[in-house]
């Protein structure tokens, strides 16, 4: 395993300016600090000549992650402390404290108080993915396990990586290698039944599999459970204590419902991973996913990575007593069934529908949209039995029909 560099030391960050302190790395973390949840920034230096420099690259980073940034200007670092608090915010003061003028350091305040140890391997993280390269990046993720672990390639995007970063005994690889024309082909995450026979043949614990270009993951446990996207994220939900996720509105209710009575407040976004992420952004939410194996955890960054989520609850499963099955069993799902009908709706038509089936299926989940490809009307229902879905497919395909007409 290669290890984070350790940027905070006792007391913050500090170095001699420019060598091992300077703008870039200022901007970095100054972009880095949305990632704690707080939006707004009280920011000072004391008198040394690199504390103006250091502060510009800061603002610069604050307010391009989307933050607010008020700058006090010359100040001591007991006034930034105090500050914070005052304002619930973040204090952030330039300072090397009583070392000579060519150091210079970052410390930062959160509400008043020192950041945490782990609100600083946060920061640490996401500083280390600015200065490494992209393998090296994942690399330096991968933990040491006993766990026997399969992980599908789907012979895409990530069958080079696998092969380079999983190199233990204990990972097992399927489909990494390829032809151009077997990318996806009954395997990988949209077809996870094969890592399902690798993993009970093999009585391995549990495996992932991607997607042909890997933003994607879905797991599979040693019972033979599939764990889409979503369930996925609960395991991450769950290891961070997240207050909230967001998920979609093709999220499964009785999924939802399981959150619910986690004291997991769900935000459902439209469908599409860009809307999850947009939604996390307006609520400030540090985890979003879709049943499709798309996970956003805003401590790696705004897009989904599959690998890295994988690596992610490899460690959360290595450093909890609990098994990929024994977060399965926490959940509950409602039958569910989407069917495509090739006609085209207005969004008031379809509004219209919506109305009718809440009148007379209350206890029915409809998710209803027309195709962002082709001319197709989807209809995704949910319930508590199969049959309510069959009963209101049949009531509204008649409606579909008459207005079809």
């Amino acid at each position: 395993m290669i290890k984070l560099k350790q940027f905070f030391k006792t007391d913050g960050i500090r170095g001699i300016y420019p060598s091992e302190i300077n703008e870039t790395l200022a901007f970095q973390l100054g972009y880095a600090l949305h990632l704690l949840h707080c939006k707004r920034v009280i920011l000072g230096h004391d008198s040394r000549y690199s504390g103006l420099k250091l502060c510009d690259g800061f603002e610069k980073g604050v307010r391009v992650s989307g933050m607010d940034c008020i700058f006090i200007g010359l100040a001591t670092t007991p006034q930034i402390q105090y500050e914070s608090k005052r304002f619930s915010a973040f204090g952030v003061m330039m300072t090397a404290s009583h070392n000579p003028a060519c150091y210079n350091g970052i410390k930062i305040f959160k509400n008043g108080e020192k950041l945490s140890k782990n609100e600083e391997k946060v920061l640490e993280e996401a500083l280390t993915s600015f200065s490494m390269d992209y393998e090296t990046y994942l690399a330096s993720h991968r933990i040491e396990t006993a766990h026997q672990i399969v992980l599908d390639a789907g012979h895409g995007g990530c069958s080079d990586l696998l092969k380079k970063i999983f190199t233990d005994e204990n990972y097992h690889l399927l489909n990494t290698d390829y032809t151009g024309w077997d990318i996806n082909l009954k395997c990988g995450s949209l077809y996870p039944e094969e890592l399902k026979k690798a993993i009970l043949d093999g009585s391995y614990d549990y495996g992932f599999a991607f997607d042909g270009d890997a933003d994607r993951v879905v797991g599979c446990d040693r019972i033979g459970h599939f764990l889409n996207g979503e369930c996925l994220a609960y395991i991450i939900a769950s290891y961070y204590h997240y207050p909230s996720m967001v998920l979609t509105k093709m999220s499964n209710q009785g999924f939802i419902h399981s959150l619910e009575k986690k004291g997991i407040k769900v935000f459902l976004s439209e469908v599409g991973d860009k809307e999850v992420s947009r939604m996390m952004d307006k609520y400030n939410i540090a985890l979003g996913a879709e049943a499709s194996g798309h996970i956003i955890h805003k401590i790696h960054g705004k897009n989904g990575d599959g690998i890295l989520n994988a690596l992610e609850i490899i460690k959360i499963l290595n450093q909890t007593p609990k098994k990929m099955e024994d977060y399965w069993e926490e959940l509950t799902f409602y039958p569910a069934e989407l069917r495509n009908y090739l006609c085209e709706f207005s969004d008031y038509e379809i509004q219209v529908l919506y109305e009718l089936l809440a009148k007379e299926y209350p206890g029915v989940y409809p998710y209803l949209r027309m195709s962002g490809t082709e001319k197709c009307f989807r209809v995704y229902l949910q319930a508590a039995s199969k049959e309510e879905i069959d009963a209101c497919f049949a009531f509204l395909e008649d409606e579909l029909c008459k207005r079809s007409s």
